[in-house]
Order: C-alpha cells, then sequence, then structure tokens
C-alpha cells in the first residue's frame, strides 16, 4: 500500500507539533500588539507544567514556561521561550470553572488572564474547532476539546494593571451573551505547519537498524529521529523532543513511504493524533476520535501536497511542501493554501 513518499535522507518532511493540556483557556484582545493570549495546565509528575502563548498581530508568538526543561524543547522545535514564575488557578464560581493565570511577560507586563465559564464545561461544546482565520497563512491546526464552555462576562486579560476584555462572540442560549474566550478540560492541539526550515544532516542511518539516527540540525532547532525497529522494509522510529514522534513506513529504494505519524503517544499507547496515508488519501484521528479531517495527497520523492477535503474549513489550509537536498543541506518550504 503506497504511502506519502519521500527520500530516504529525510523520510518525514512534514513540520508537526503537538501538544496536551488539562486545562486550557484562550482568549481574544482588541490590543494594539496582541491578538490572543493562551494559557494552559498540564499536570506531570515532576508537578504541574504551565505555558502561555502570546500571539501578536503580525502573528509572531512567544511561549512563557515554568520548567527550563519544557522551555529547551520547544526551543529545539524553533519556537521562542521565555522562562518565567508563573501561577496558574482553578476554582468554581455560581457552578463554572473560573480559571485565573498570571505571569511575566518577555517585556517585562504583569500578565493576568481571569476567565470564568458561563456554564460547565460540556462535549457538547468540545470535539474539532473550526480555527477561523487563526493560523490562515501559517498551516493545518488540528485543535480537539474535550469539554468546553464559553465564557461569560468580565473575561479578559490584564497588562500592566490595565484590563482588556475579551470582545463579544455572539448572542445564543435564549439570548445570553457570549464572549471570545473560552474554557477546555482536556484540550489536544496538533499543527502542520507552513513556512522555511533549513538544516544540516549531521548524521544518518547506514544499515537501518534499530538504534541509528537521523540528526538535522538548524540555527535555532534541531530534529533528531531514533530507529526503534525493523521488520524486513518495515521501519518505526521516533523524534526526539517536546511530545512523543512515532512514524511508521517502508523503504522502498532510496526513498521512504510513510503510512502513519502518531504524535503525543507512544508506539501501542492509545489517544494522540493519527495521521494515515494510504494510496492516496489521508485521514487524522485525535484521541480516539476517527477521520476528523480528511483528504488527498500526491507525493514524490521532493514534493509532498497535502489537500484536505474534510471538514470545509480545512480546504484552504492545503499544505505544499518542496524539498532541497545539496550536499548536508536540507531545505523545506512549505506553502499554506487552496491549491488547484
Amino acid at each position: 500500500m503506497a504511502g506519502l513518499i519521500a527520500p530516504l535522507a529525510v523520510p518525514q518532511p512534514l513540520d508537526v507539533a503537538f501538544r496536551r493540556d488539562d486545562v486550557y483557556v484562550i482568549v481574544m484582545l482588541d490590543h494594539p500588539d496582541y491578538a490572543l493570549i493562551e494559557a494552559s495546565m498540564r499536570k506531570t509528575k515532576d508537578g504541574e507544567l504551565l505555558r502561555a502563548i502570546v500571539t501578536q498581530r503580525d502573528h509572531r508568538q512567544i511561549d512563557h514556561v515554568n520548567s527550563e526543561a519544557l522551555a529547551q524543547s520547544l526551543r529545539l522545535k524553533g519556537r521562542e521561550v521565555a522562562v518565567a514564575p508563573m501561577q496558574f488557578e482553578t476554582t468554581e464560581e455560581f457552578g463554572a470553572p473560573h480559571v485565573r493565570a498570571a505571569f511575566r511577560s518577555w517585556r517585562g507586563e504583569d500578565v493576568v488572564v481571569d476567565c470564568a465559564g458561563f456554564a460547565q464545561p460540556s462535549a457538547g461544546h468540545g470535539g474539532l474547532v473550526d480555527p477561523g482565520v487563526y493560523m490562515a497563512e501559517r498551516g493545518l491546526p488540528l485543535m480537539w476539546r474535550d469539554r468546553s464552555t464559553v465564557a461569560r462576562a468580565g473575561a479578559g486579560v490584564t497588562i500592566n494593571g490595565e484590563h482588556f476584555p475579551a470582545p463579544v462572540r455572539s448572542q445564543f442560549l435564549l439570548g445570553a451573551t457570549g464572549y471570545q474566550a473560552v474554557l477546555t478540560f482536556g484540550h489536544a492541539a496538533a499543527i502542520l505547519r507552513g513556512g522555511k526550515r533549513q538544516w544540516r544532516l549531521i548524521a544518518r542511518p547506514e544499515r537501518f537498524a534499530p538504534g541509528e539516527t537521523w540528526d538535522f540540525v538548524g540555527a535555532r532547532d534541531r530534529r533528531v529521529y531514533r530507529i526503534l525497529s525493523r521488520a524486513g522494509d518495515r521501519l518505526t522510529f521516533q523524534a526526539e523532543g517536546a511530545f512523543v514522534e512515532t512514524v511508521v513506513g517502508d523503504i522502498a529504494g532510496e526513498n521512504f513511504e510513510i503510512a502513519s505519524i502518531r504524535l503525543g503517544a507512544a508506539p501501542g499507547e492509545r489517544g494522540g493524533c493519527v495521521l494515515e496515508f494510504e494510496n492516496g488519501k489521508f485521514h487524522c484521528a485525535m484521541d480516539g476520535a476517527e477521520h476528523i479531517v480528511e483528504g488527498v495527497y500526491e507525493s514524490s520523492p521532493l514534493r509532498q501536497r497535502l489537500m484536505p477535503q474534510h471538514p470545509h474549513w480545512a480546504e484552504a489550509r492545503a499544505l505544499d511542501t518542496t524539498l532541497t537536498i545539496e550536499g548536508e543541506i536540507v531545505t523545506l518550504v512549505t506553502r499554506v493554501g487552496a491549491f488547484a
């Protein structure tokens, strides 16, 4: 079964990212510099990992985290990261959750995200998120909510003592007002990103045996894939970094045919985001929900095109990746848009 074709020197050319949070808040802003702020909390065996993402109006994003280890992992993916003390508190008010997150921005601002839910989060307000114009020219975001609720009046962000309320979203639920802020309990996000990446390939497998690696080093990031297993021409390899990325496919001469890319879950584990490729068609599953995004693909060793067909909003976020390999230098350019 033919998968997504890539050169064996660059067996996974898609630029992907994944994150999962236990509690997640997003607030749109009417601010001269900032378009939105996200704040999240994830419980781990070592404590709570806190993260806030400030998105500027020019689409530049700056991560703020409370963990140097997480910061280093994000920097390997090319993210701009600031490490700072952070607070994240979840309480209940009038029968609905209330989240308050505070941090010091990379510009030295005191930022407080304050968001109280309109009602208890529910699966009815969960599922796959239509991102609207968010990252419209930068990638295909696949955001999945387990349980969500919109915010009630008063939600917003305070920056250096000045409050910026979330704009009105719509009238809903018998005339009640919703705001452009959402609280989610159980949030997973996979992103297939556009843009340009360039690396130097400093190591690649010789025998394609377990333990061997591909090692790509860029100016601001690094990508390392380690082979976990081989059965005939079938390889399974995994990325080192901020999240688990496992790729399964087959060696085909000087090429590699990707059968699946799993993000956020190790081999044999359930959940996470899974992209599967077979005979010109691809589909995506998230946390067990099958076929949340479907489409077709075309591929050759130096070009991969993914064209979503469902849901309708994803059609305008097709991905067209071209590779150039000149000696040790690998350049990947991914355009995002609706392609004929």
